[in-house]
């Protein structure tokens, strides 16, 4: 069966396909395999399902390289040789797995500071600052005055 976990050797590849170095995905292996293995004894009872990607770092890597490209779930099957509702299962099911074990690891994002002083604190304890400043469309508003409210004071350029 192919996968593409299987042809990836570089830190290069590594990177592209999952956004870590081969070094940090491997460091991951080991705390994600740990984490899966809690979640599979907990659930034990009710499992049935012969695993299709026996190997813990292929299925990490399947998940990290979900997170990094979002392929549809029709490619991330092929990607591995599955299919599209196995590939799908995967994603659902590895995701949390994935969230657990970097919150173990102290490495998931601040995603709110509802206080100056708690942002004052986790500014302080980074060294860098990534911002999303992405800009998203507004759909127009039907209001006249909400109109205005929304109005940036560009001319539009094209004539």
């Amino acid at each position: 069966m192919y996968s593409m976990f299987s042809n990836v050797k570089t830190d290069r590849e590594f990177s592209a396909t999952t956004g870590l170095s081969k070094v940090e995905f491997y460091e991951l292996v080991y705390e994600f395999e740990e984490v899966e293995a809690q979640q599979k004894a907990e659930r034990l009872a009710t499992a049935g399902r012969k695993e299709v990607l026996a190997d813990g770092a292929e299925r990490l890597f399947l998940v990290l390289h979900y997170m990094k490209n979002y392929p549809s779930y029709d490619v991330l099957g092929l990607s591995f040789g599955i299919d599209a509702t196995t590939a799908e299962r995967y994603v659902v099911y590895l995701l949390p797995i994935v969230a657990k074990t970097l919150r173990k690891l102290k490495c998931l994002p601040a995603r709110k500071a509802e206080e100056i002083a708690r942002l004052e604190e986790l500014l302080g304890q980074t060294d860098k600052l990534l911002i999303d400043a992405t800009e998203r469309p507004v759909e127009r508003p039907g209001d006249q005055d909400e109109q205005k409210g929304k109005y940036s004071g560009k001319k539009n350029a094209i004539r």
